[in-house]
């Protein structure tokens, strides 16, 4: 069990929890506690590779600990998960869909009573199951931005996505709505 995690952003998920693709919920549960315990800064004064390991076993169950993250992380793969949702979990990519009639509208609040904007982007099944790339038009100020997001796939309807950009100050999250329901 000597696992080495620093260079964990090339490492699968699963393995850094040293647990199968296939682990319940509760066998991955089990495993972060046991690895939390042992790579845990207070316990591990002062090792800067112990405290690495924490950071990155907590990164891999806030992901397989959530059946939803899970679930994209298991459909995209590790390089295209971490690629979507670089450190703070916002969704980055890009490609198509407002601009050719997609639901843009329904701004409204985030959880929380963040007051950040959520656009209802309207998707087939087939769209939503696949992924696809759209355009969303975010209102700023008088000026109208459009942004590129690729939607990971595996999608059901009414997931929302958080999509965050700080390179170019996007901040909004995006609702799927199925068009055949």
């Amino acid at each position: 069990m000597g696992l080495n995690f620093m260079h964990s952003t090339m490492s699968d998920y699963y393995t850094l929890l040293e647990v199968s693709r296939d682990a319940s919920a509760d066998e991955i549960k089990k495993s972060f506690r046991l690895l939390a315990h042992r790579f845990h800064p207070d316990k591990n004064k002062g090792d800067i590779e112990s405290e690495e390991n924490f950071k990155n076993i907590s990164r891999a169950y806030e992901v397989l600990g959530d059946p939803q993250k899970r679930l994209i992380y298991d459909r995209t793969g590790h390089s295209n998960y971490n690629d979507m949702y670089a450190s703070g979990g916002g969704m980055h990519g890009g490609g198509m869909g407002c601009g050719r009639g997609r639901g843009c509208g329904g701004r409204g609040r985030a959880r929380g009573g963040m007051n950040i904007p959520v656009h209802n982007i309207s998707v087939t099944r087939n769209e939503a199951f696949a992924g696809i790339t759209i355009d969303v038009g975010v209102d700023k100020g008088d000026k109208r931005e459009v942004y590129k997001v690729t939607l990971p796939g595996n999608l059901e309807n009414g997931t929302v996505l958080r999509y965050s950009d700080s390179n170019i100050g996007a901040d909004f999250f995006i609702r799927v709505i199925y068009t055949d329901e």
